[in-house]
C-alpha cells in the first residue's frame, strides 16, 4: 500500500504536541502552518495513546541473502580477484543457492568493504629489455652487501 503523504519531521511533531499542550486547538495549529487538521489530529492521538510521536517501525523488504551467504560471496570475490559481478553471481548461486541480481552482488561487496578496481595494464618487457636485465644480473651476481651500499 502506498504512502498517502510525506511524514512529518520529529521537530514538527514535537512542535505540534507543544502547541497543543499550551492550549491551542487543532484549527489554530493548522492556521500556524503545521499541516492539515487530520494529520495534526493523528500526531496528537498517537502521542496520547502511545506516549510518543514517532510512527511504528516498518518492516520493509527482507534481504535476499543471509549474513552467512554474504560472507561466502566476499570469500569468492577475494579468491577470484579478476571476476566480474556476473561471474561471482553464478559462483555464489552454485555455492549457496541465492538468487540475486549482479547489482545486488556489487552492493553486498561494497557494503562489506570490497570496492571494484580495474587491474592496471602494464606493457610486457621486450626481448631487448629482458636481455639487458639478464646481462646486468650476471655482471653483478658476485657483488657483496658493501658493494650495494655504495650504489646511489
Amino acid at each position: 500500500m502506498a504512502r498517502r503523504g510525506k511524514e512529518y519531521t520529529p521537530r514538527k511533531r514535537a512542535c505540534i504536541v507543544a502547541l497543543h499542550e499550551q492550549g491551542l486547538s487543532l484549527r489554530e495549529i493548522e492556521a500556524r502552518g503545521y499541516g492539515k487538521k487530520s494529520a495534526i489530529g493523528n500526531v496528537l492521538r498517537r502521542y496520547a495513546t502511545l506516549g510518543r510521536t514517532s510512527p511504528k517501525k516498518r518492516p520493509g523488504r527482507r534481504k535476499v541473502s543471509s549474513s552467512r551467504a554474504d560472507r561466502v560471496l566476499c570469500r569468492l570475490a577475494i579468491q577470484g580477484r579478476l571476476k566480474g559481478s556476473n561471474e561471482l553471481l553464478t559462483d555464489w548461486h552454485a555455492s549457496t543457492g541465492v538468487m540475486a541480481s549482479s547489482r545486488t552482488v556489487r552492493r553486498r561487496l561494497f557494503n562489506n568493504g570490497l570496492k571494484s578496481y580495474r587491474p592496471a595494464k602494464k606493457p610486457l618487457l621486450t626481448v631487448f629489455q629482458r636481455k639487458r636485465r639478464l646481462a646486468y644480473a650476471k655482471a653483478h651476481s658476485n657483488w657483496t652487501v658493501d658493494n650495494w651500499k655504495q650504489v646511489q
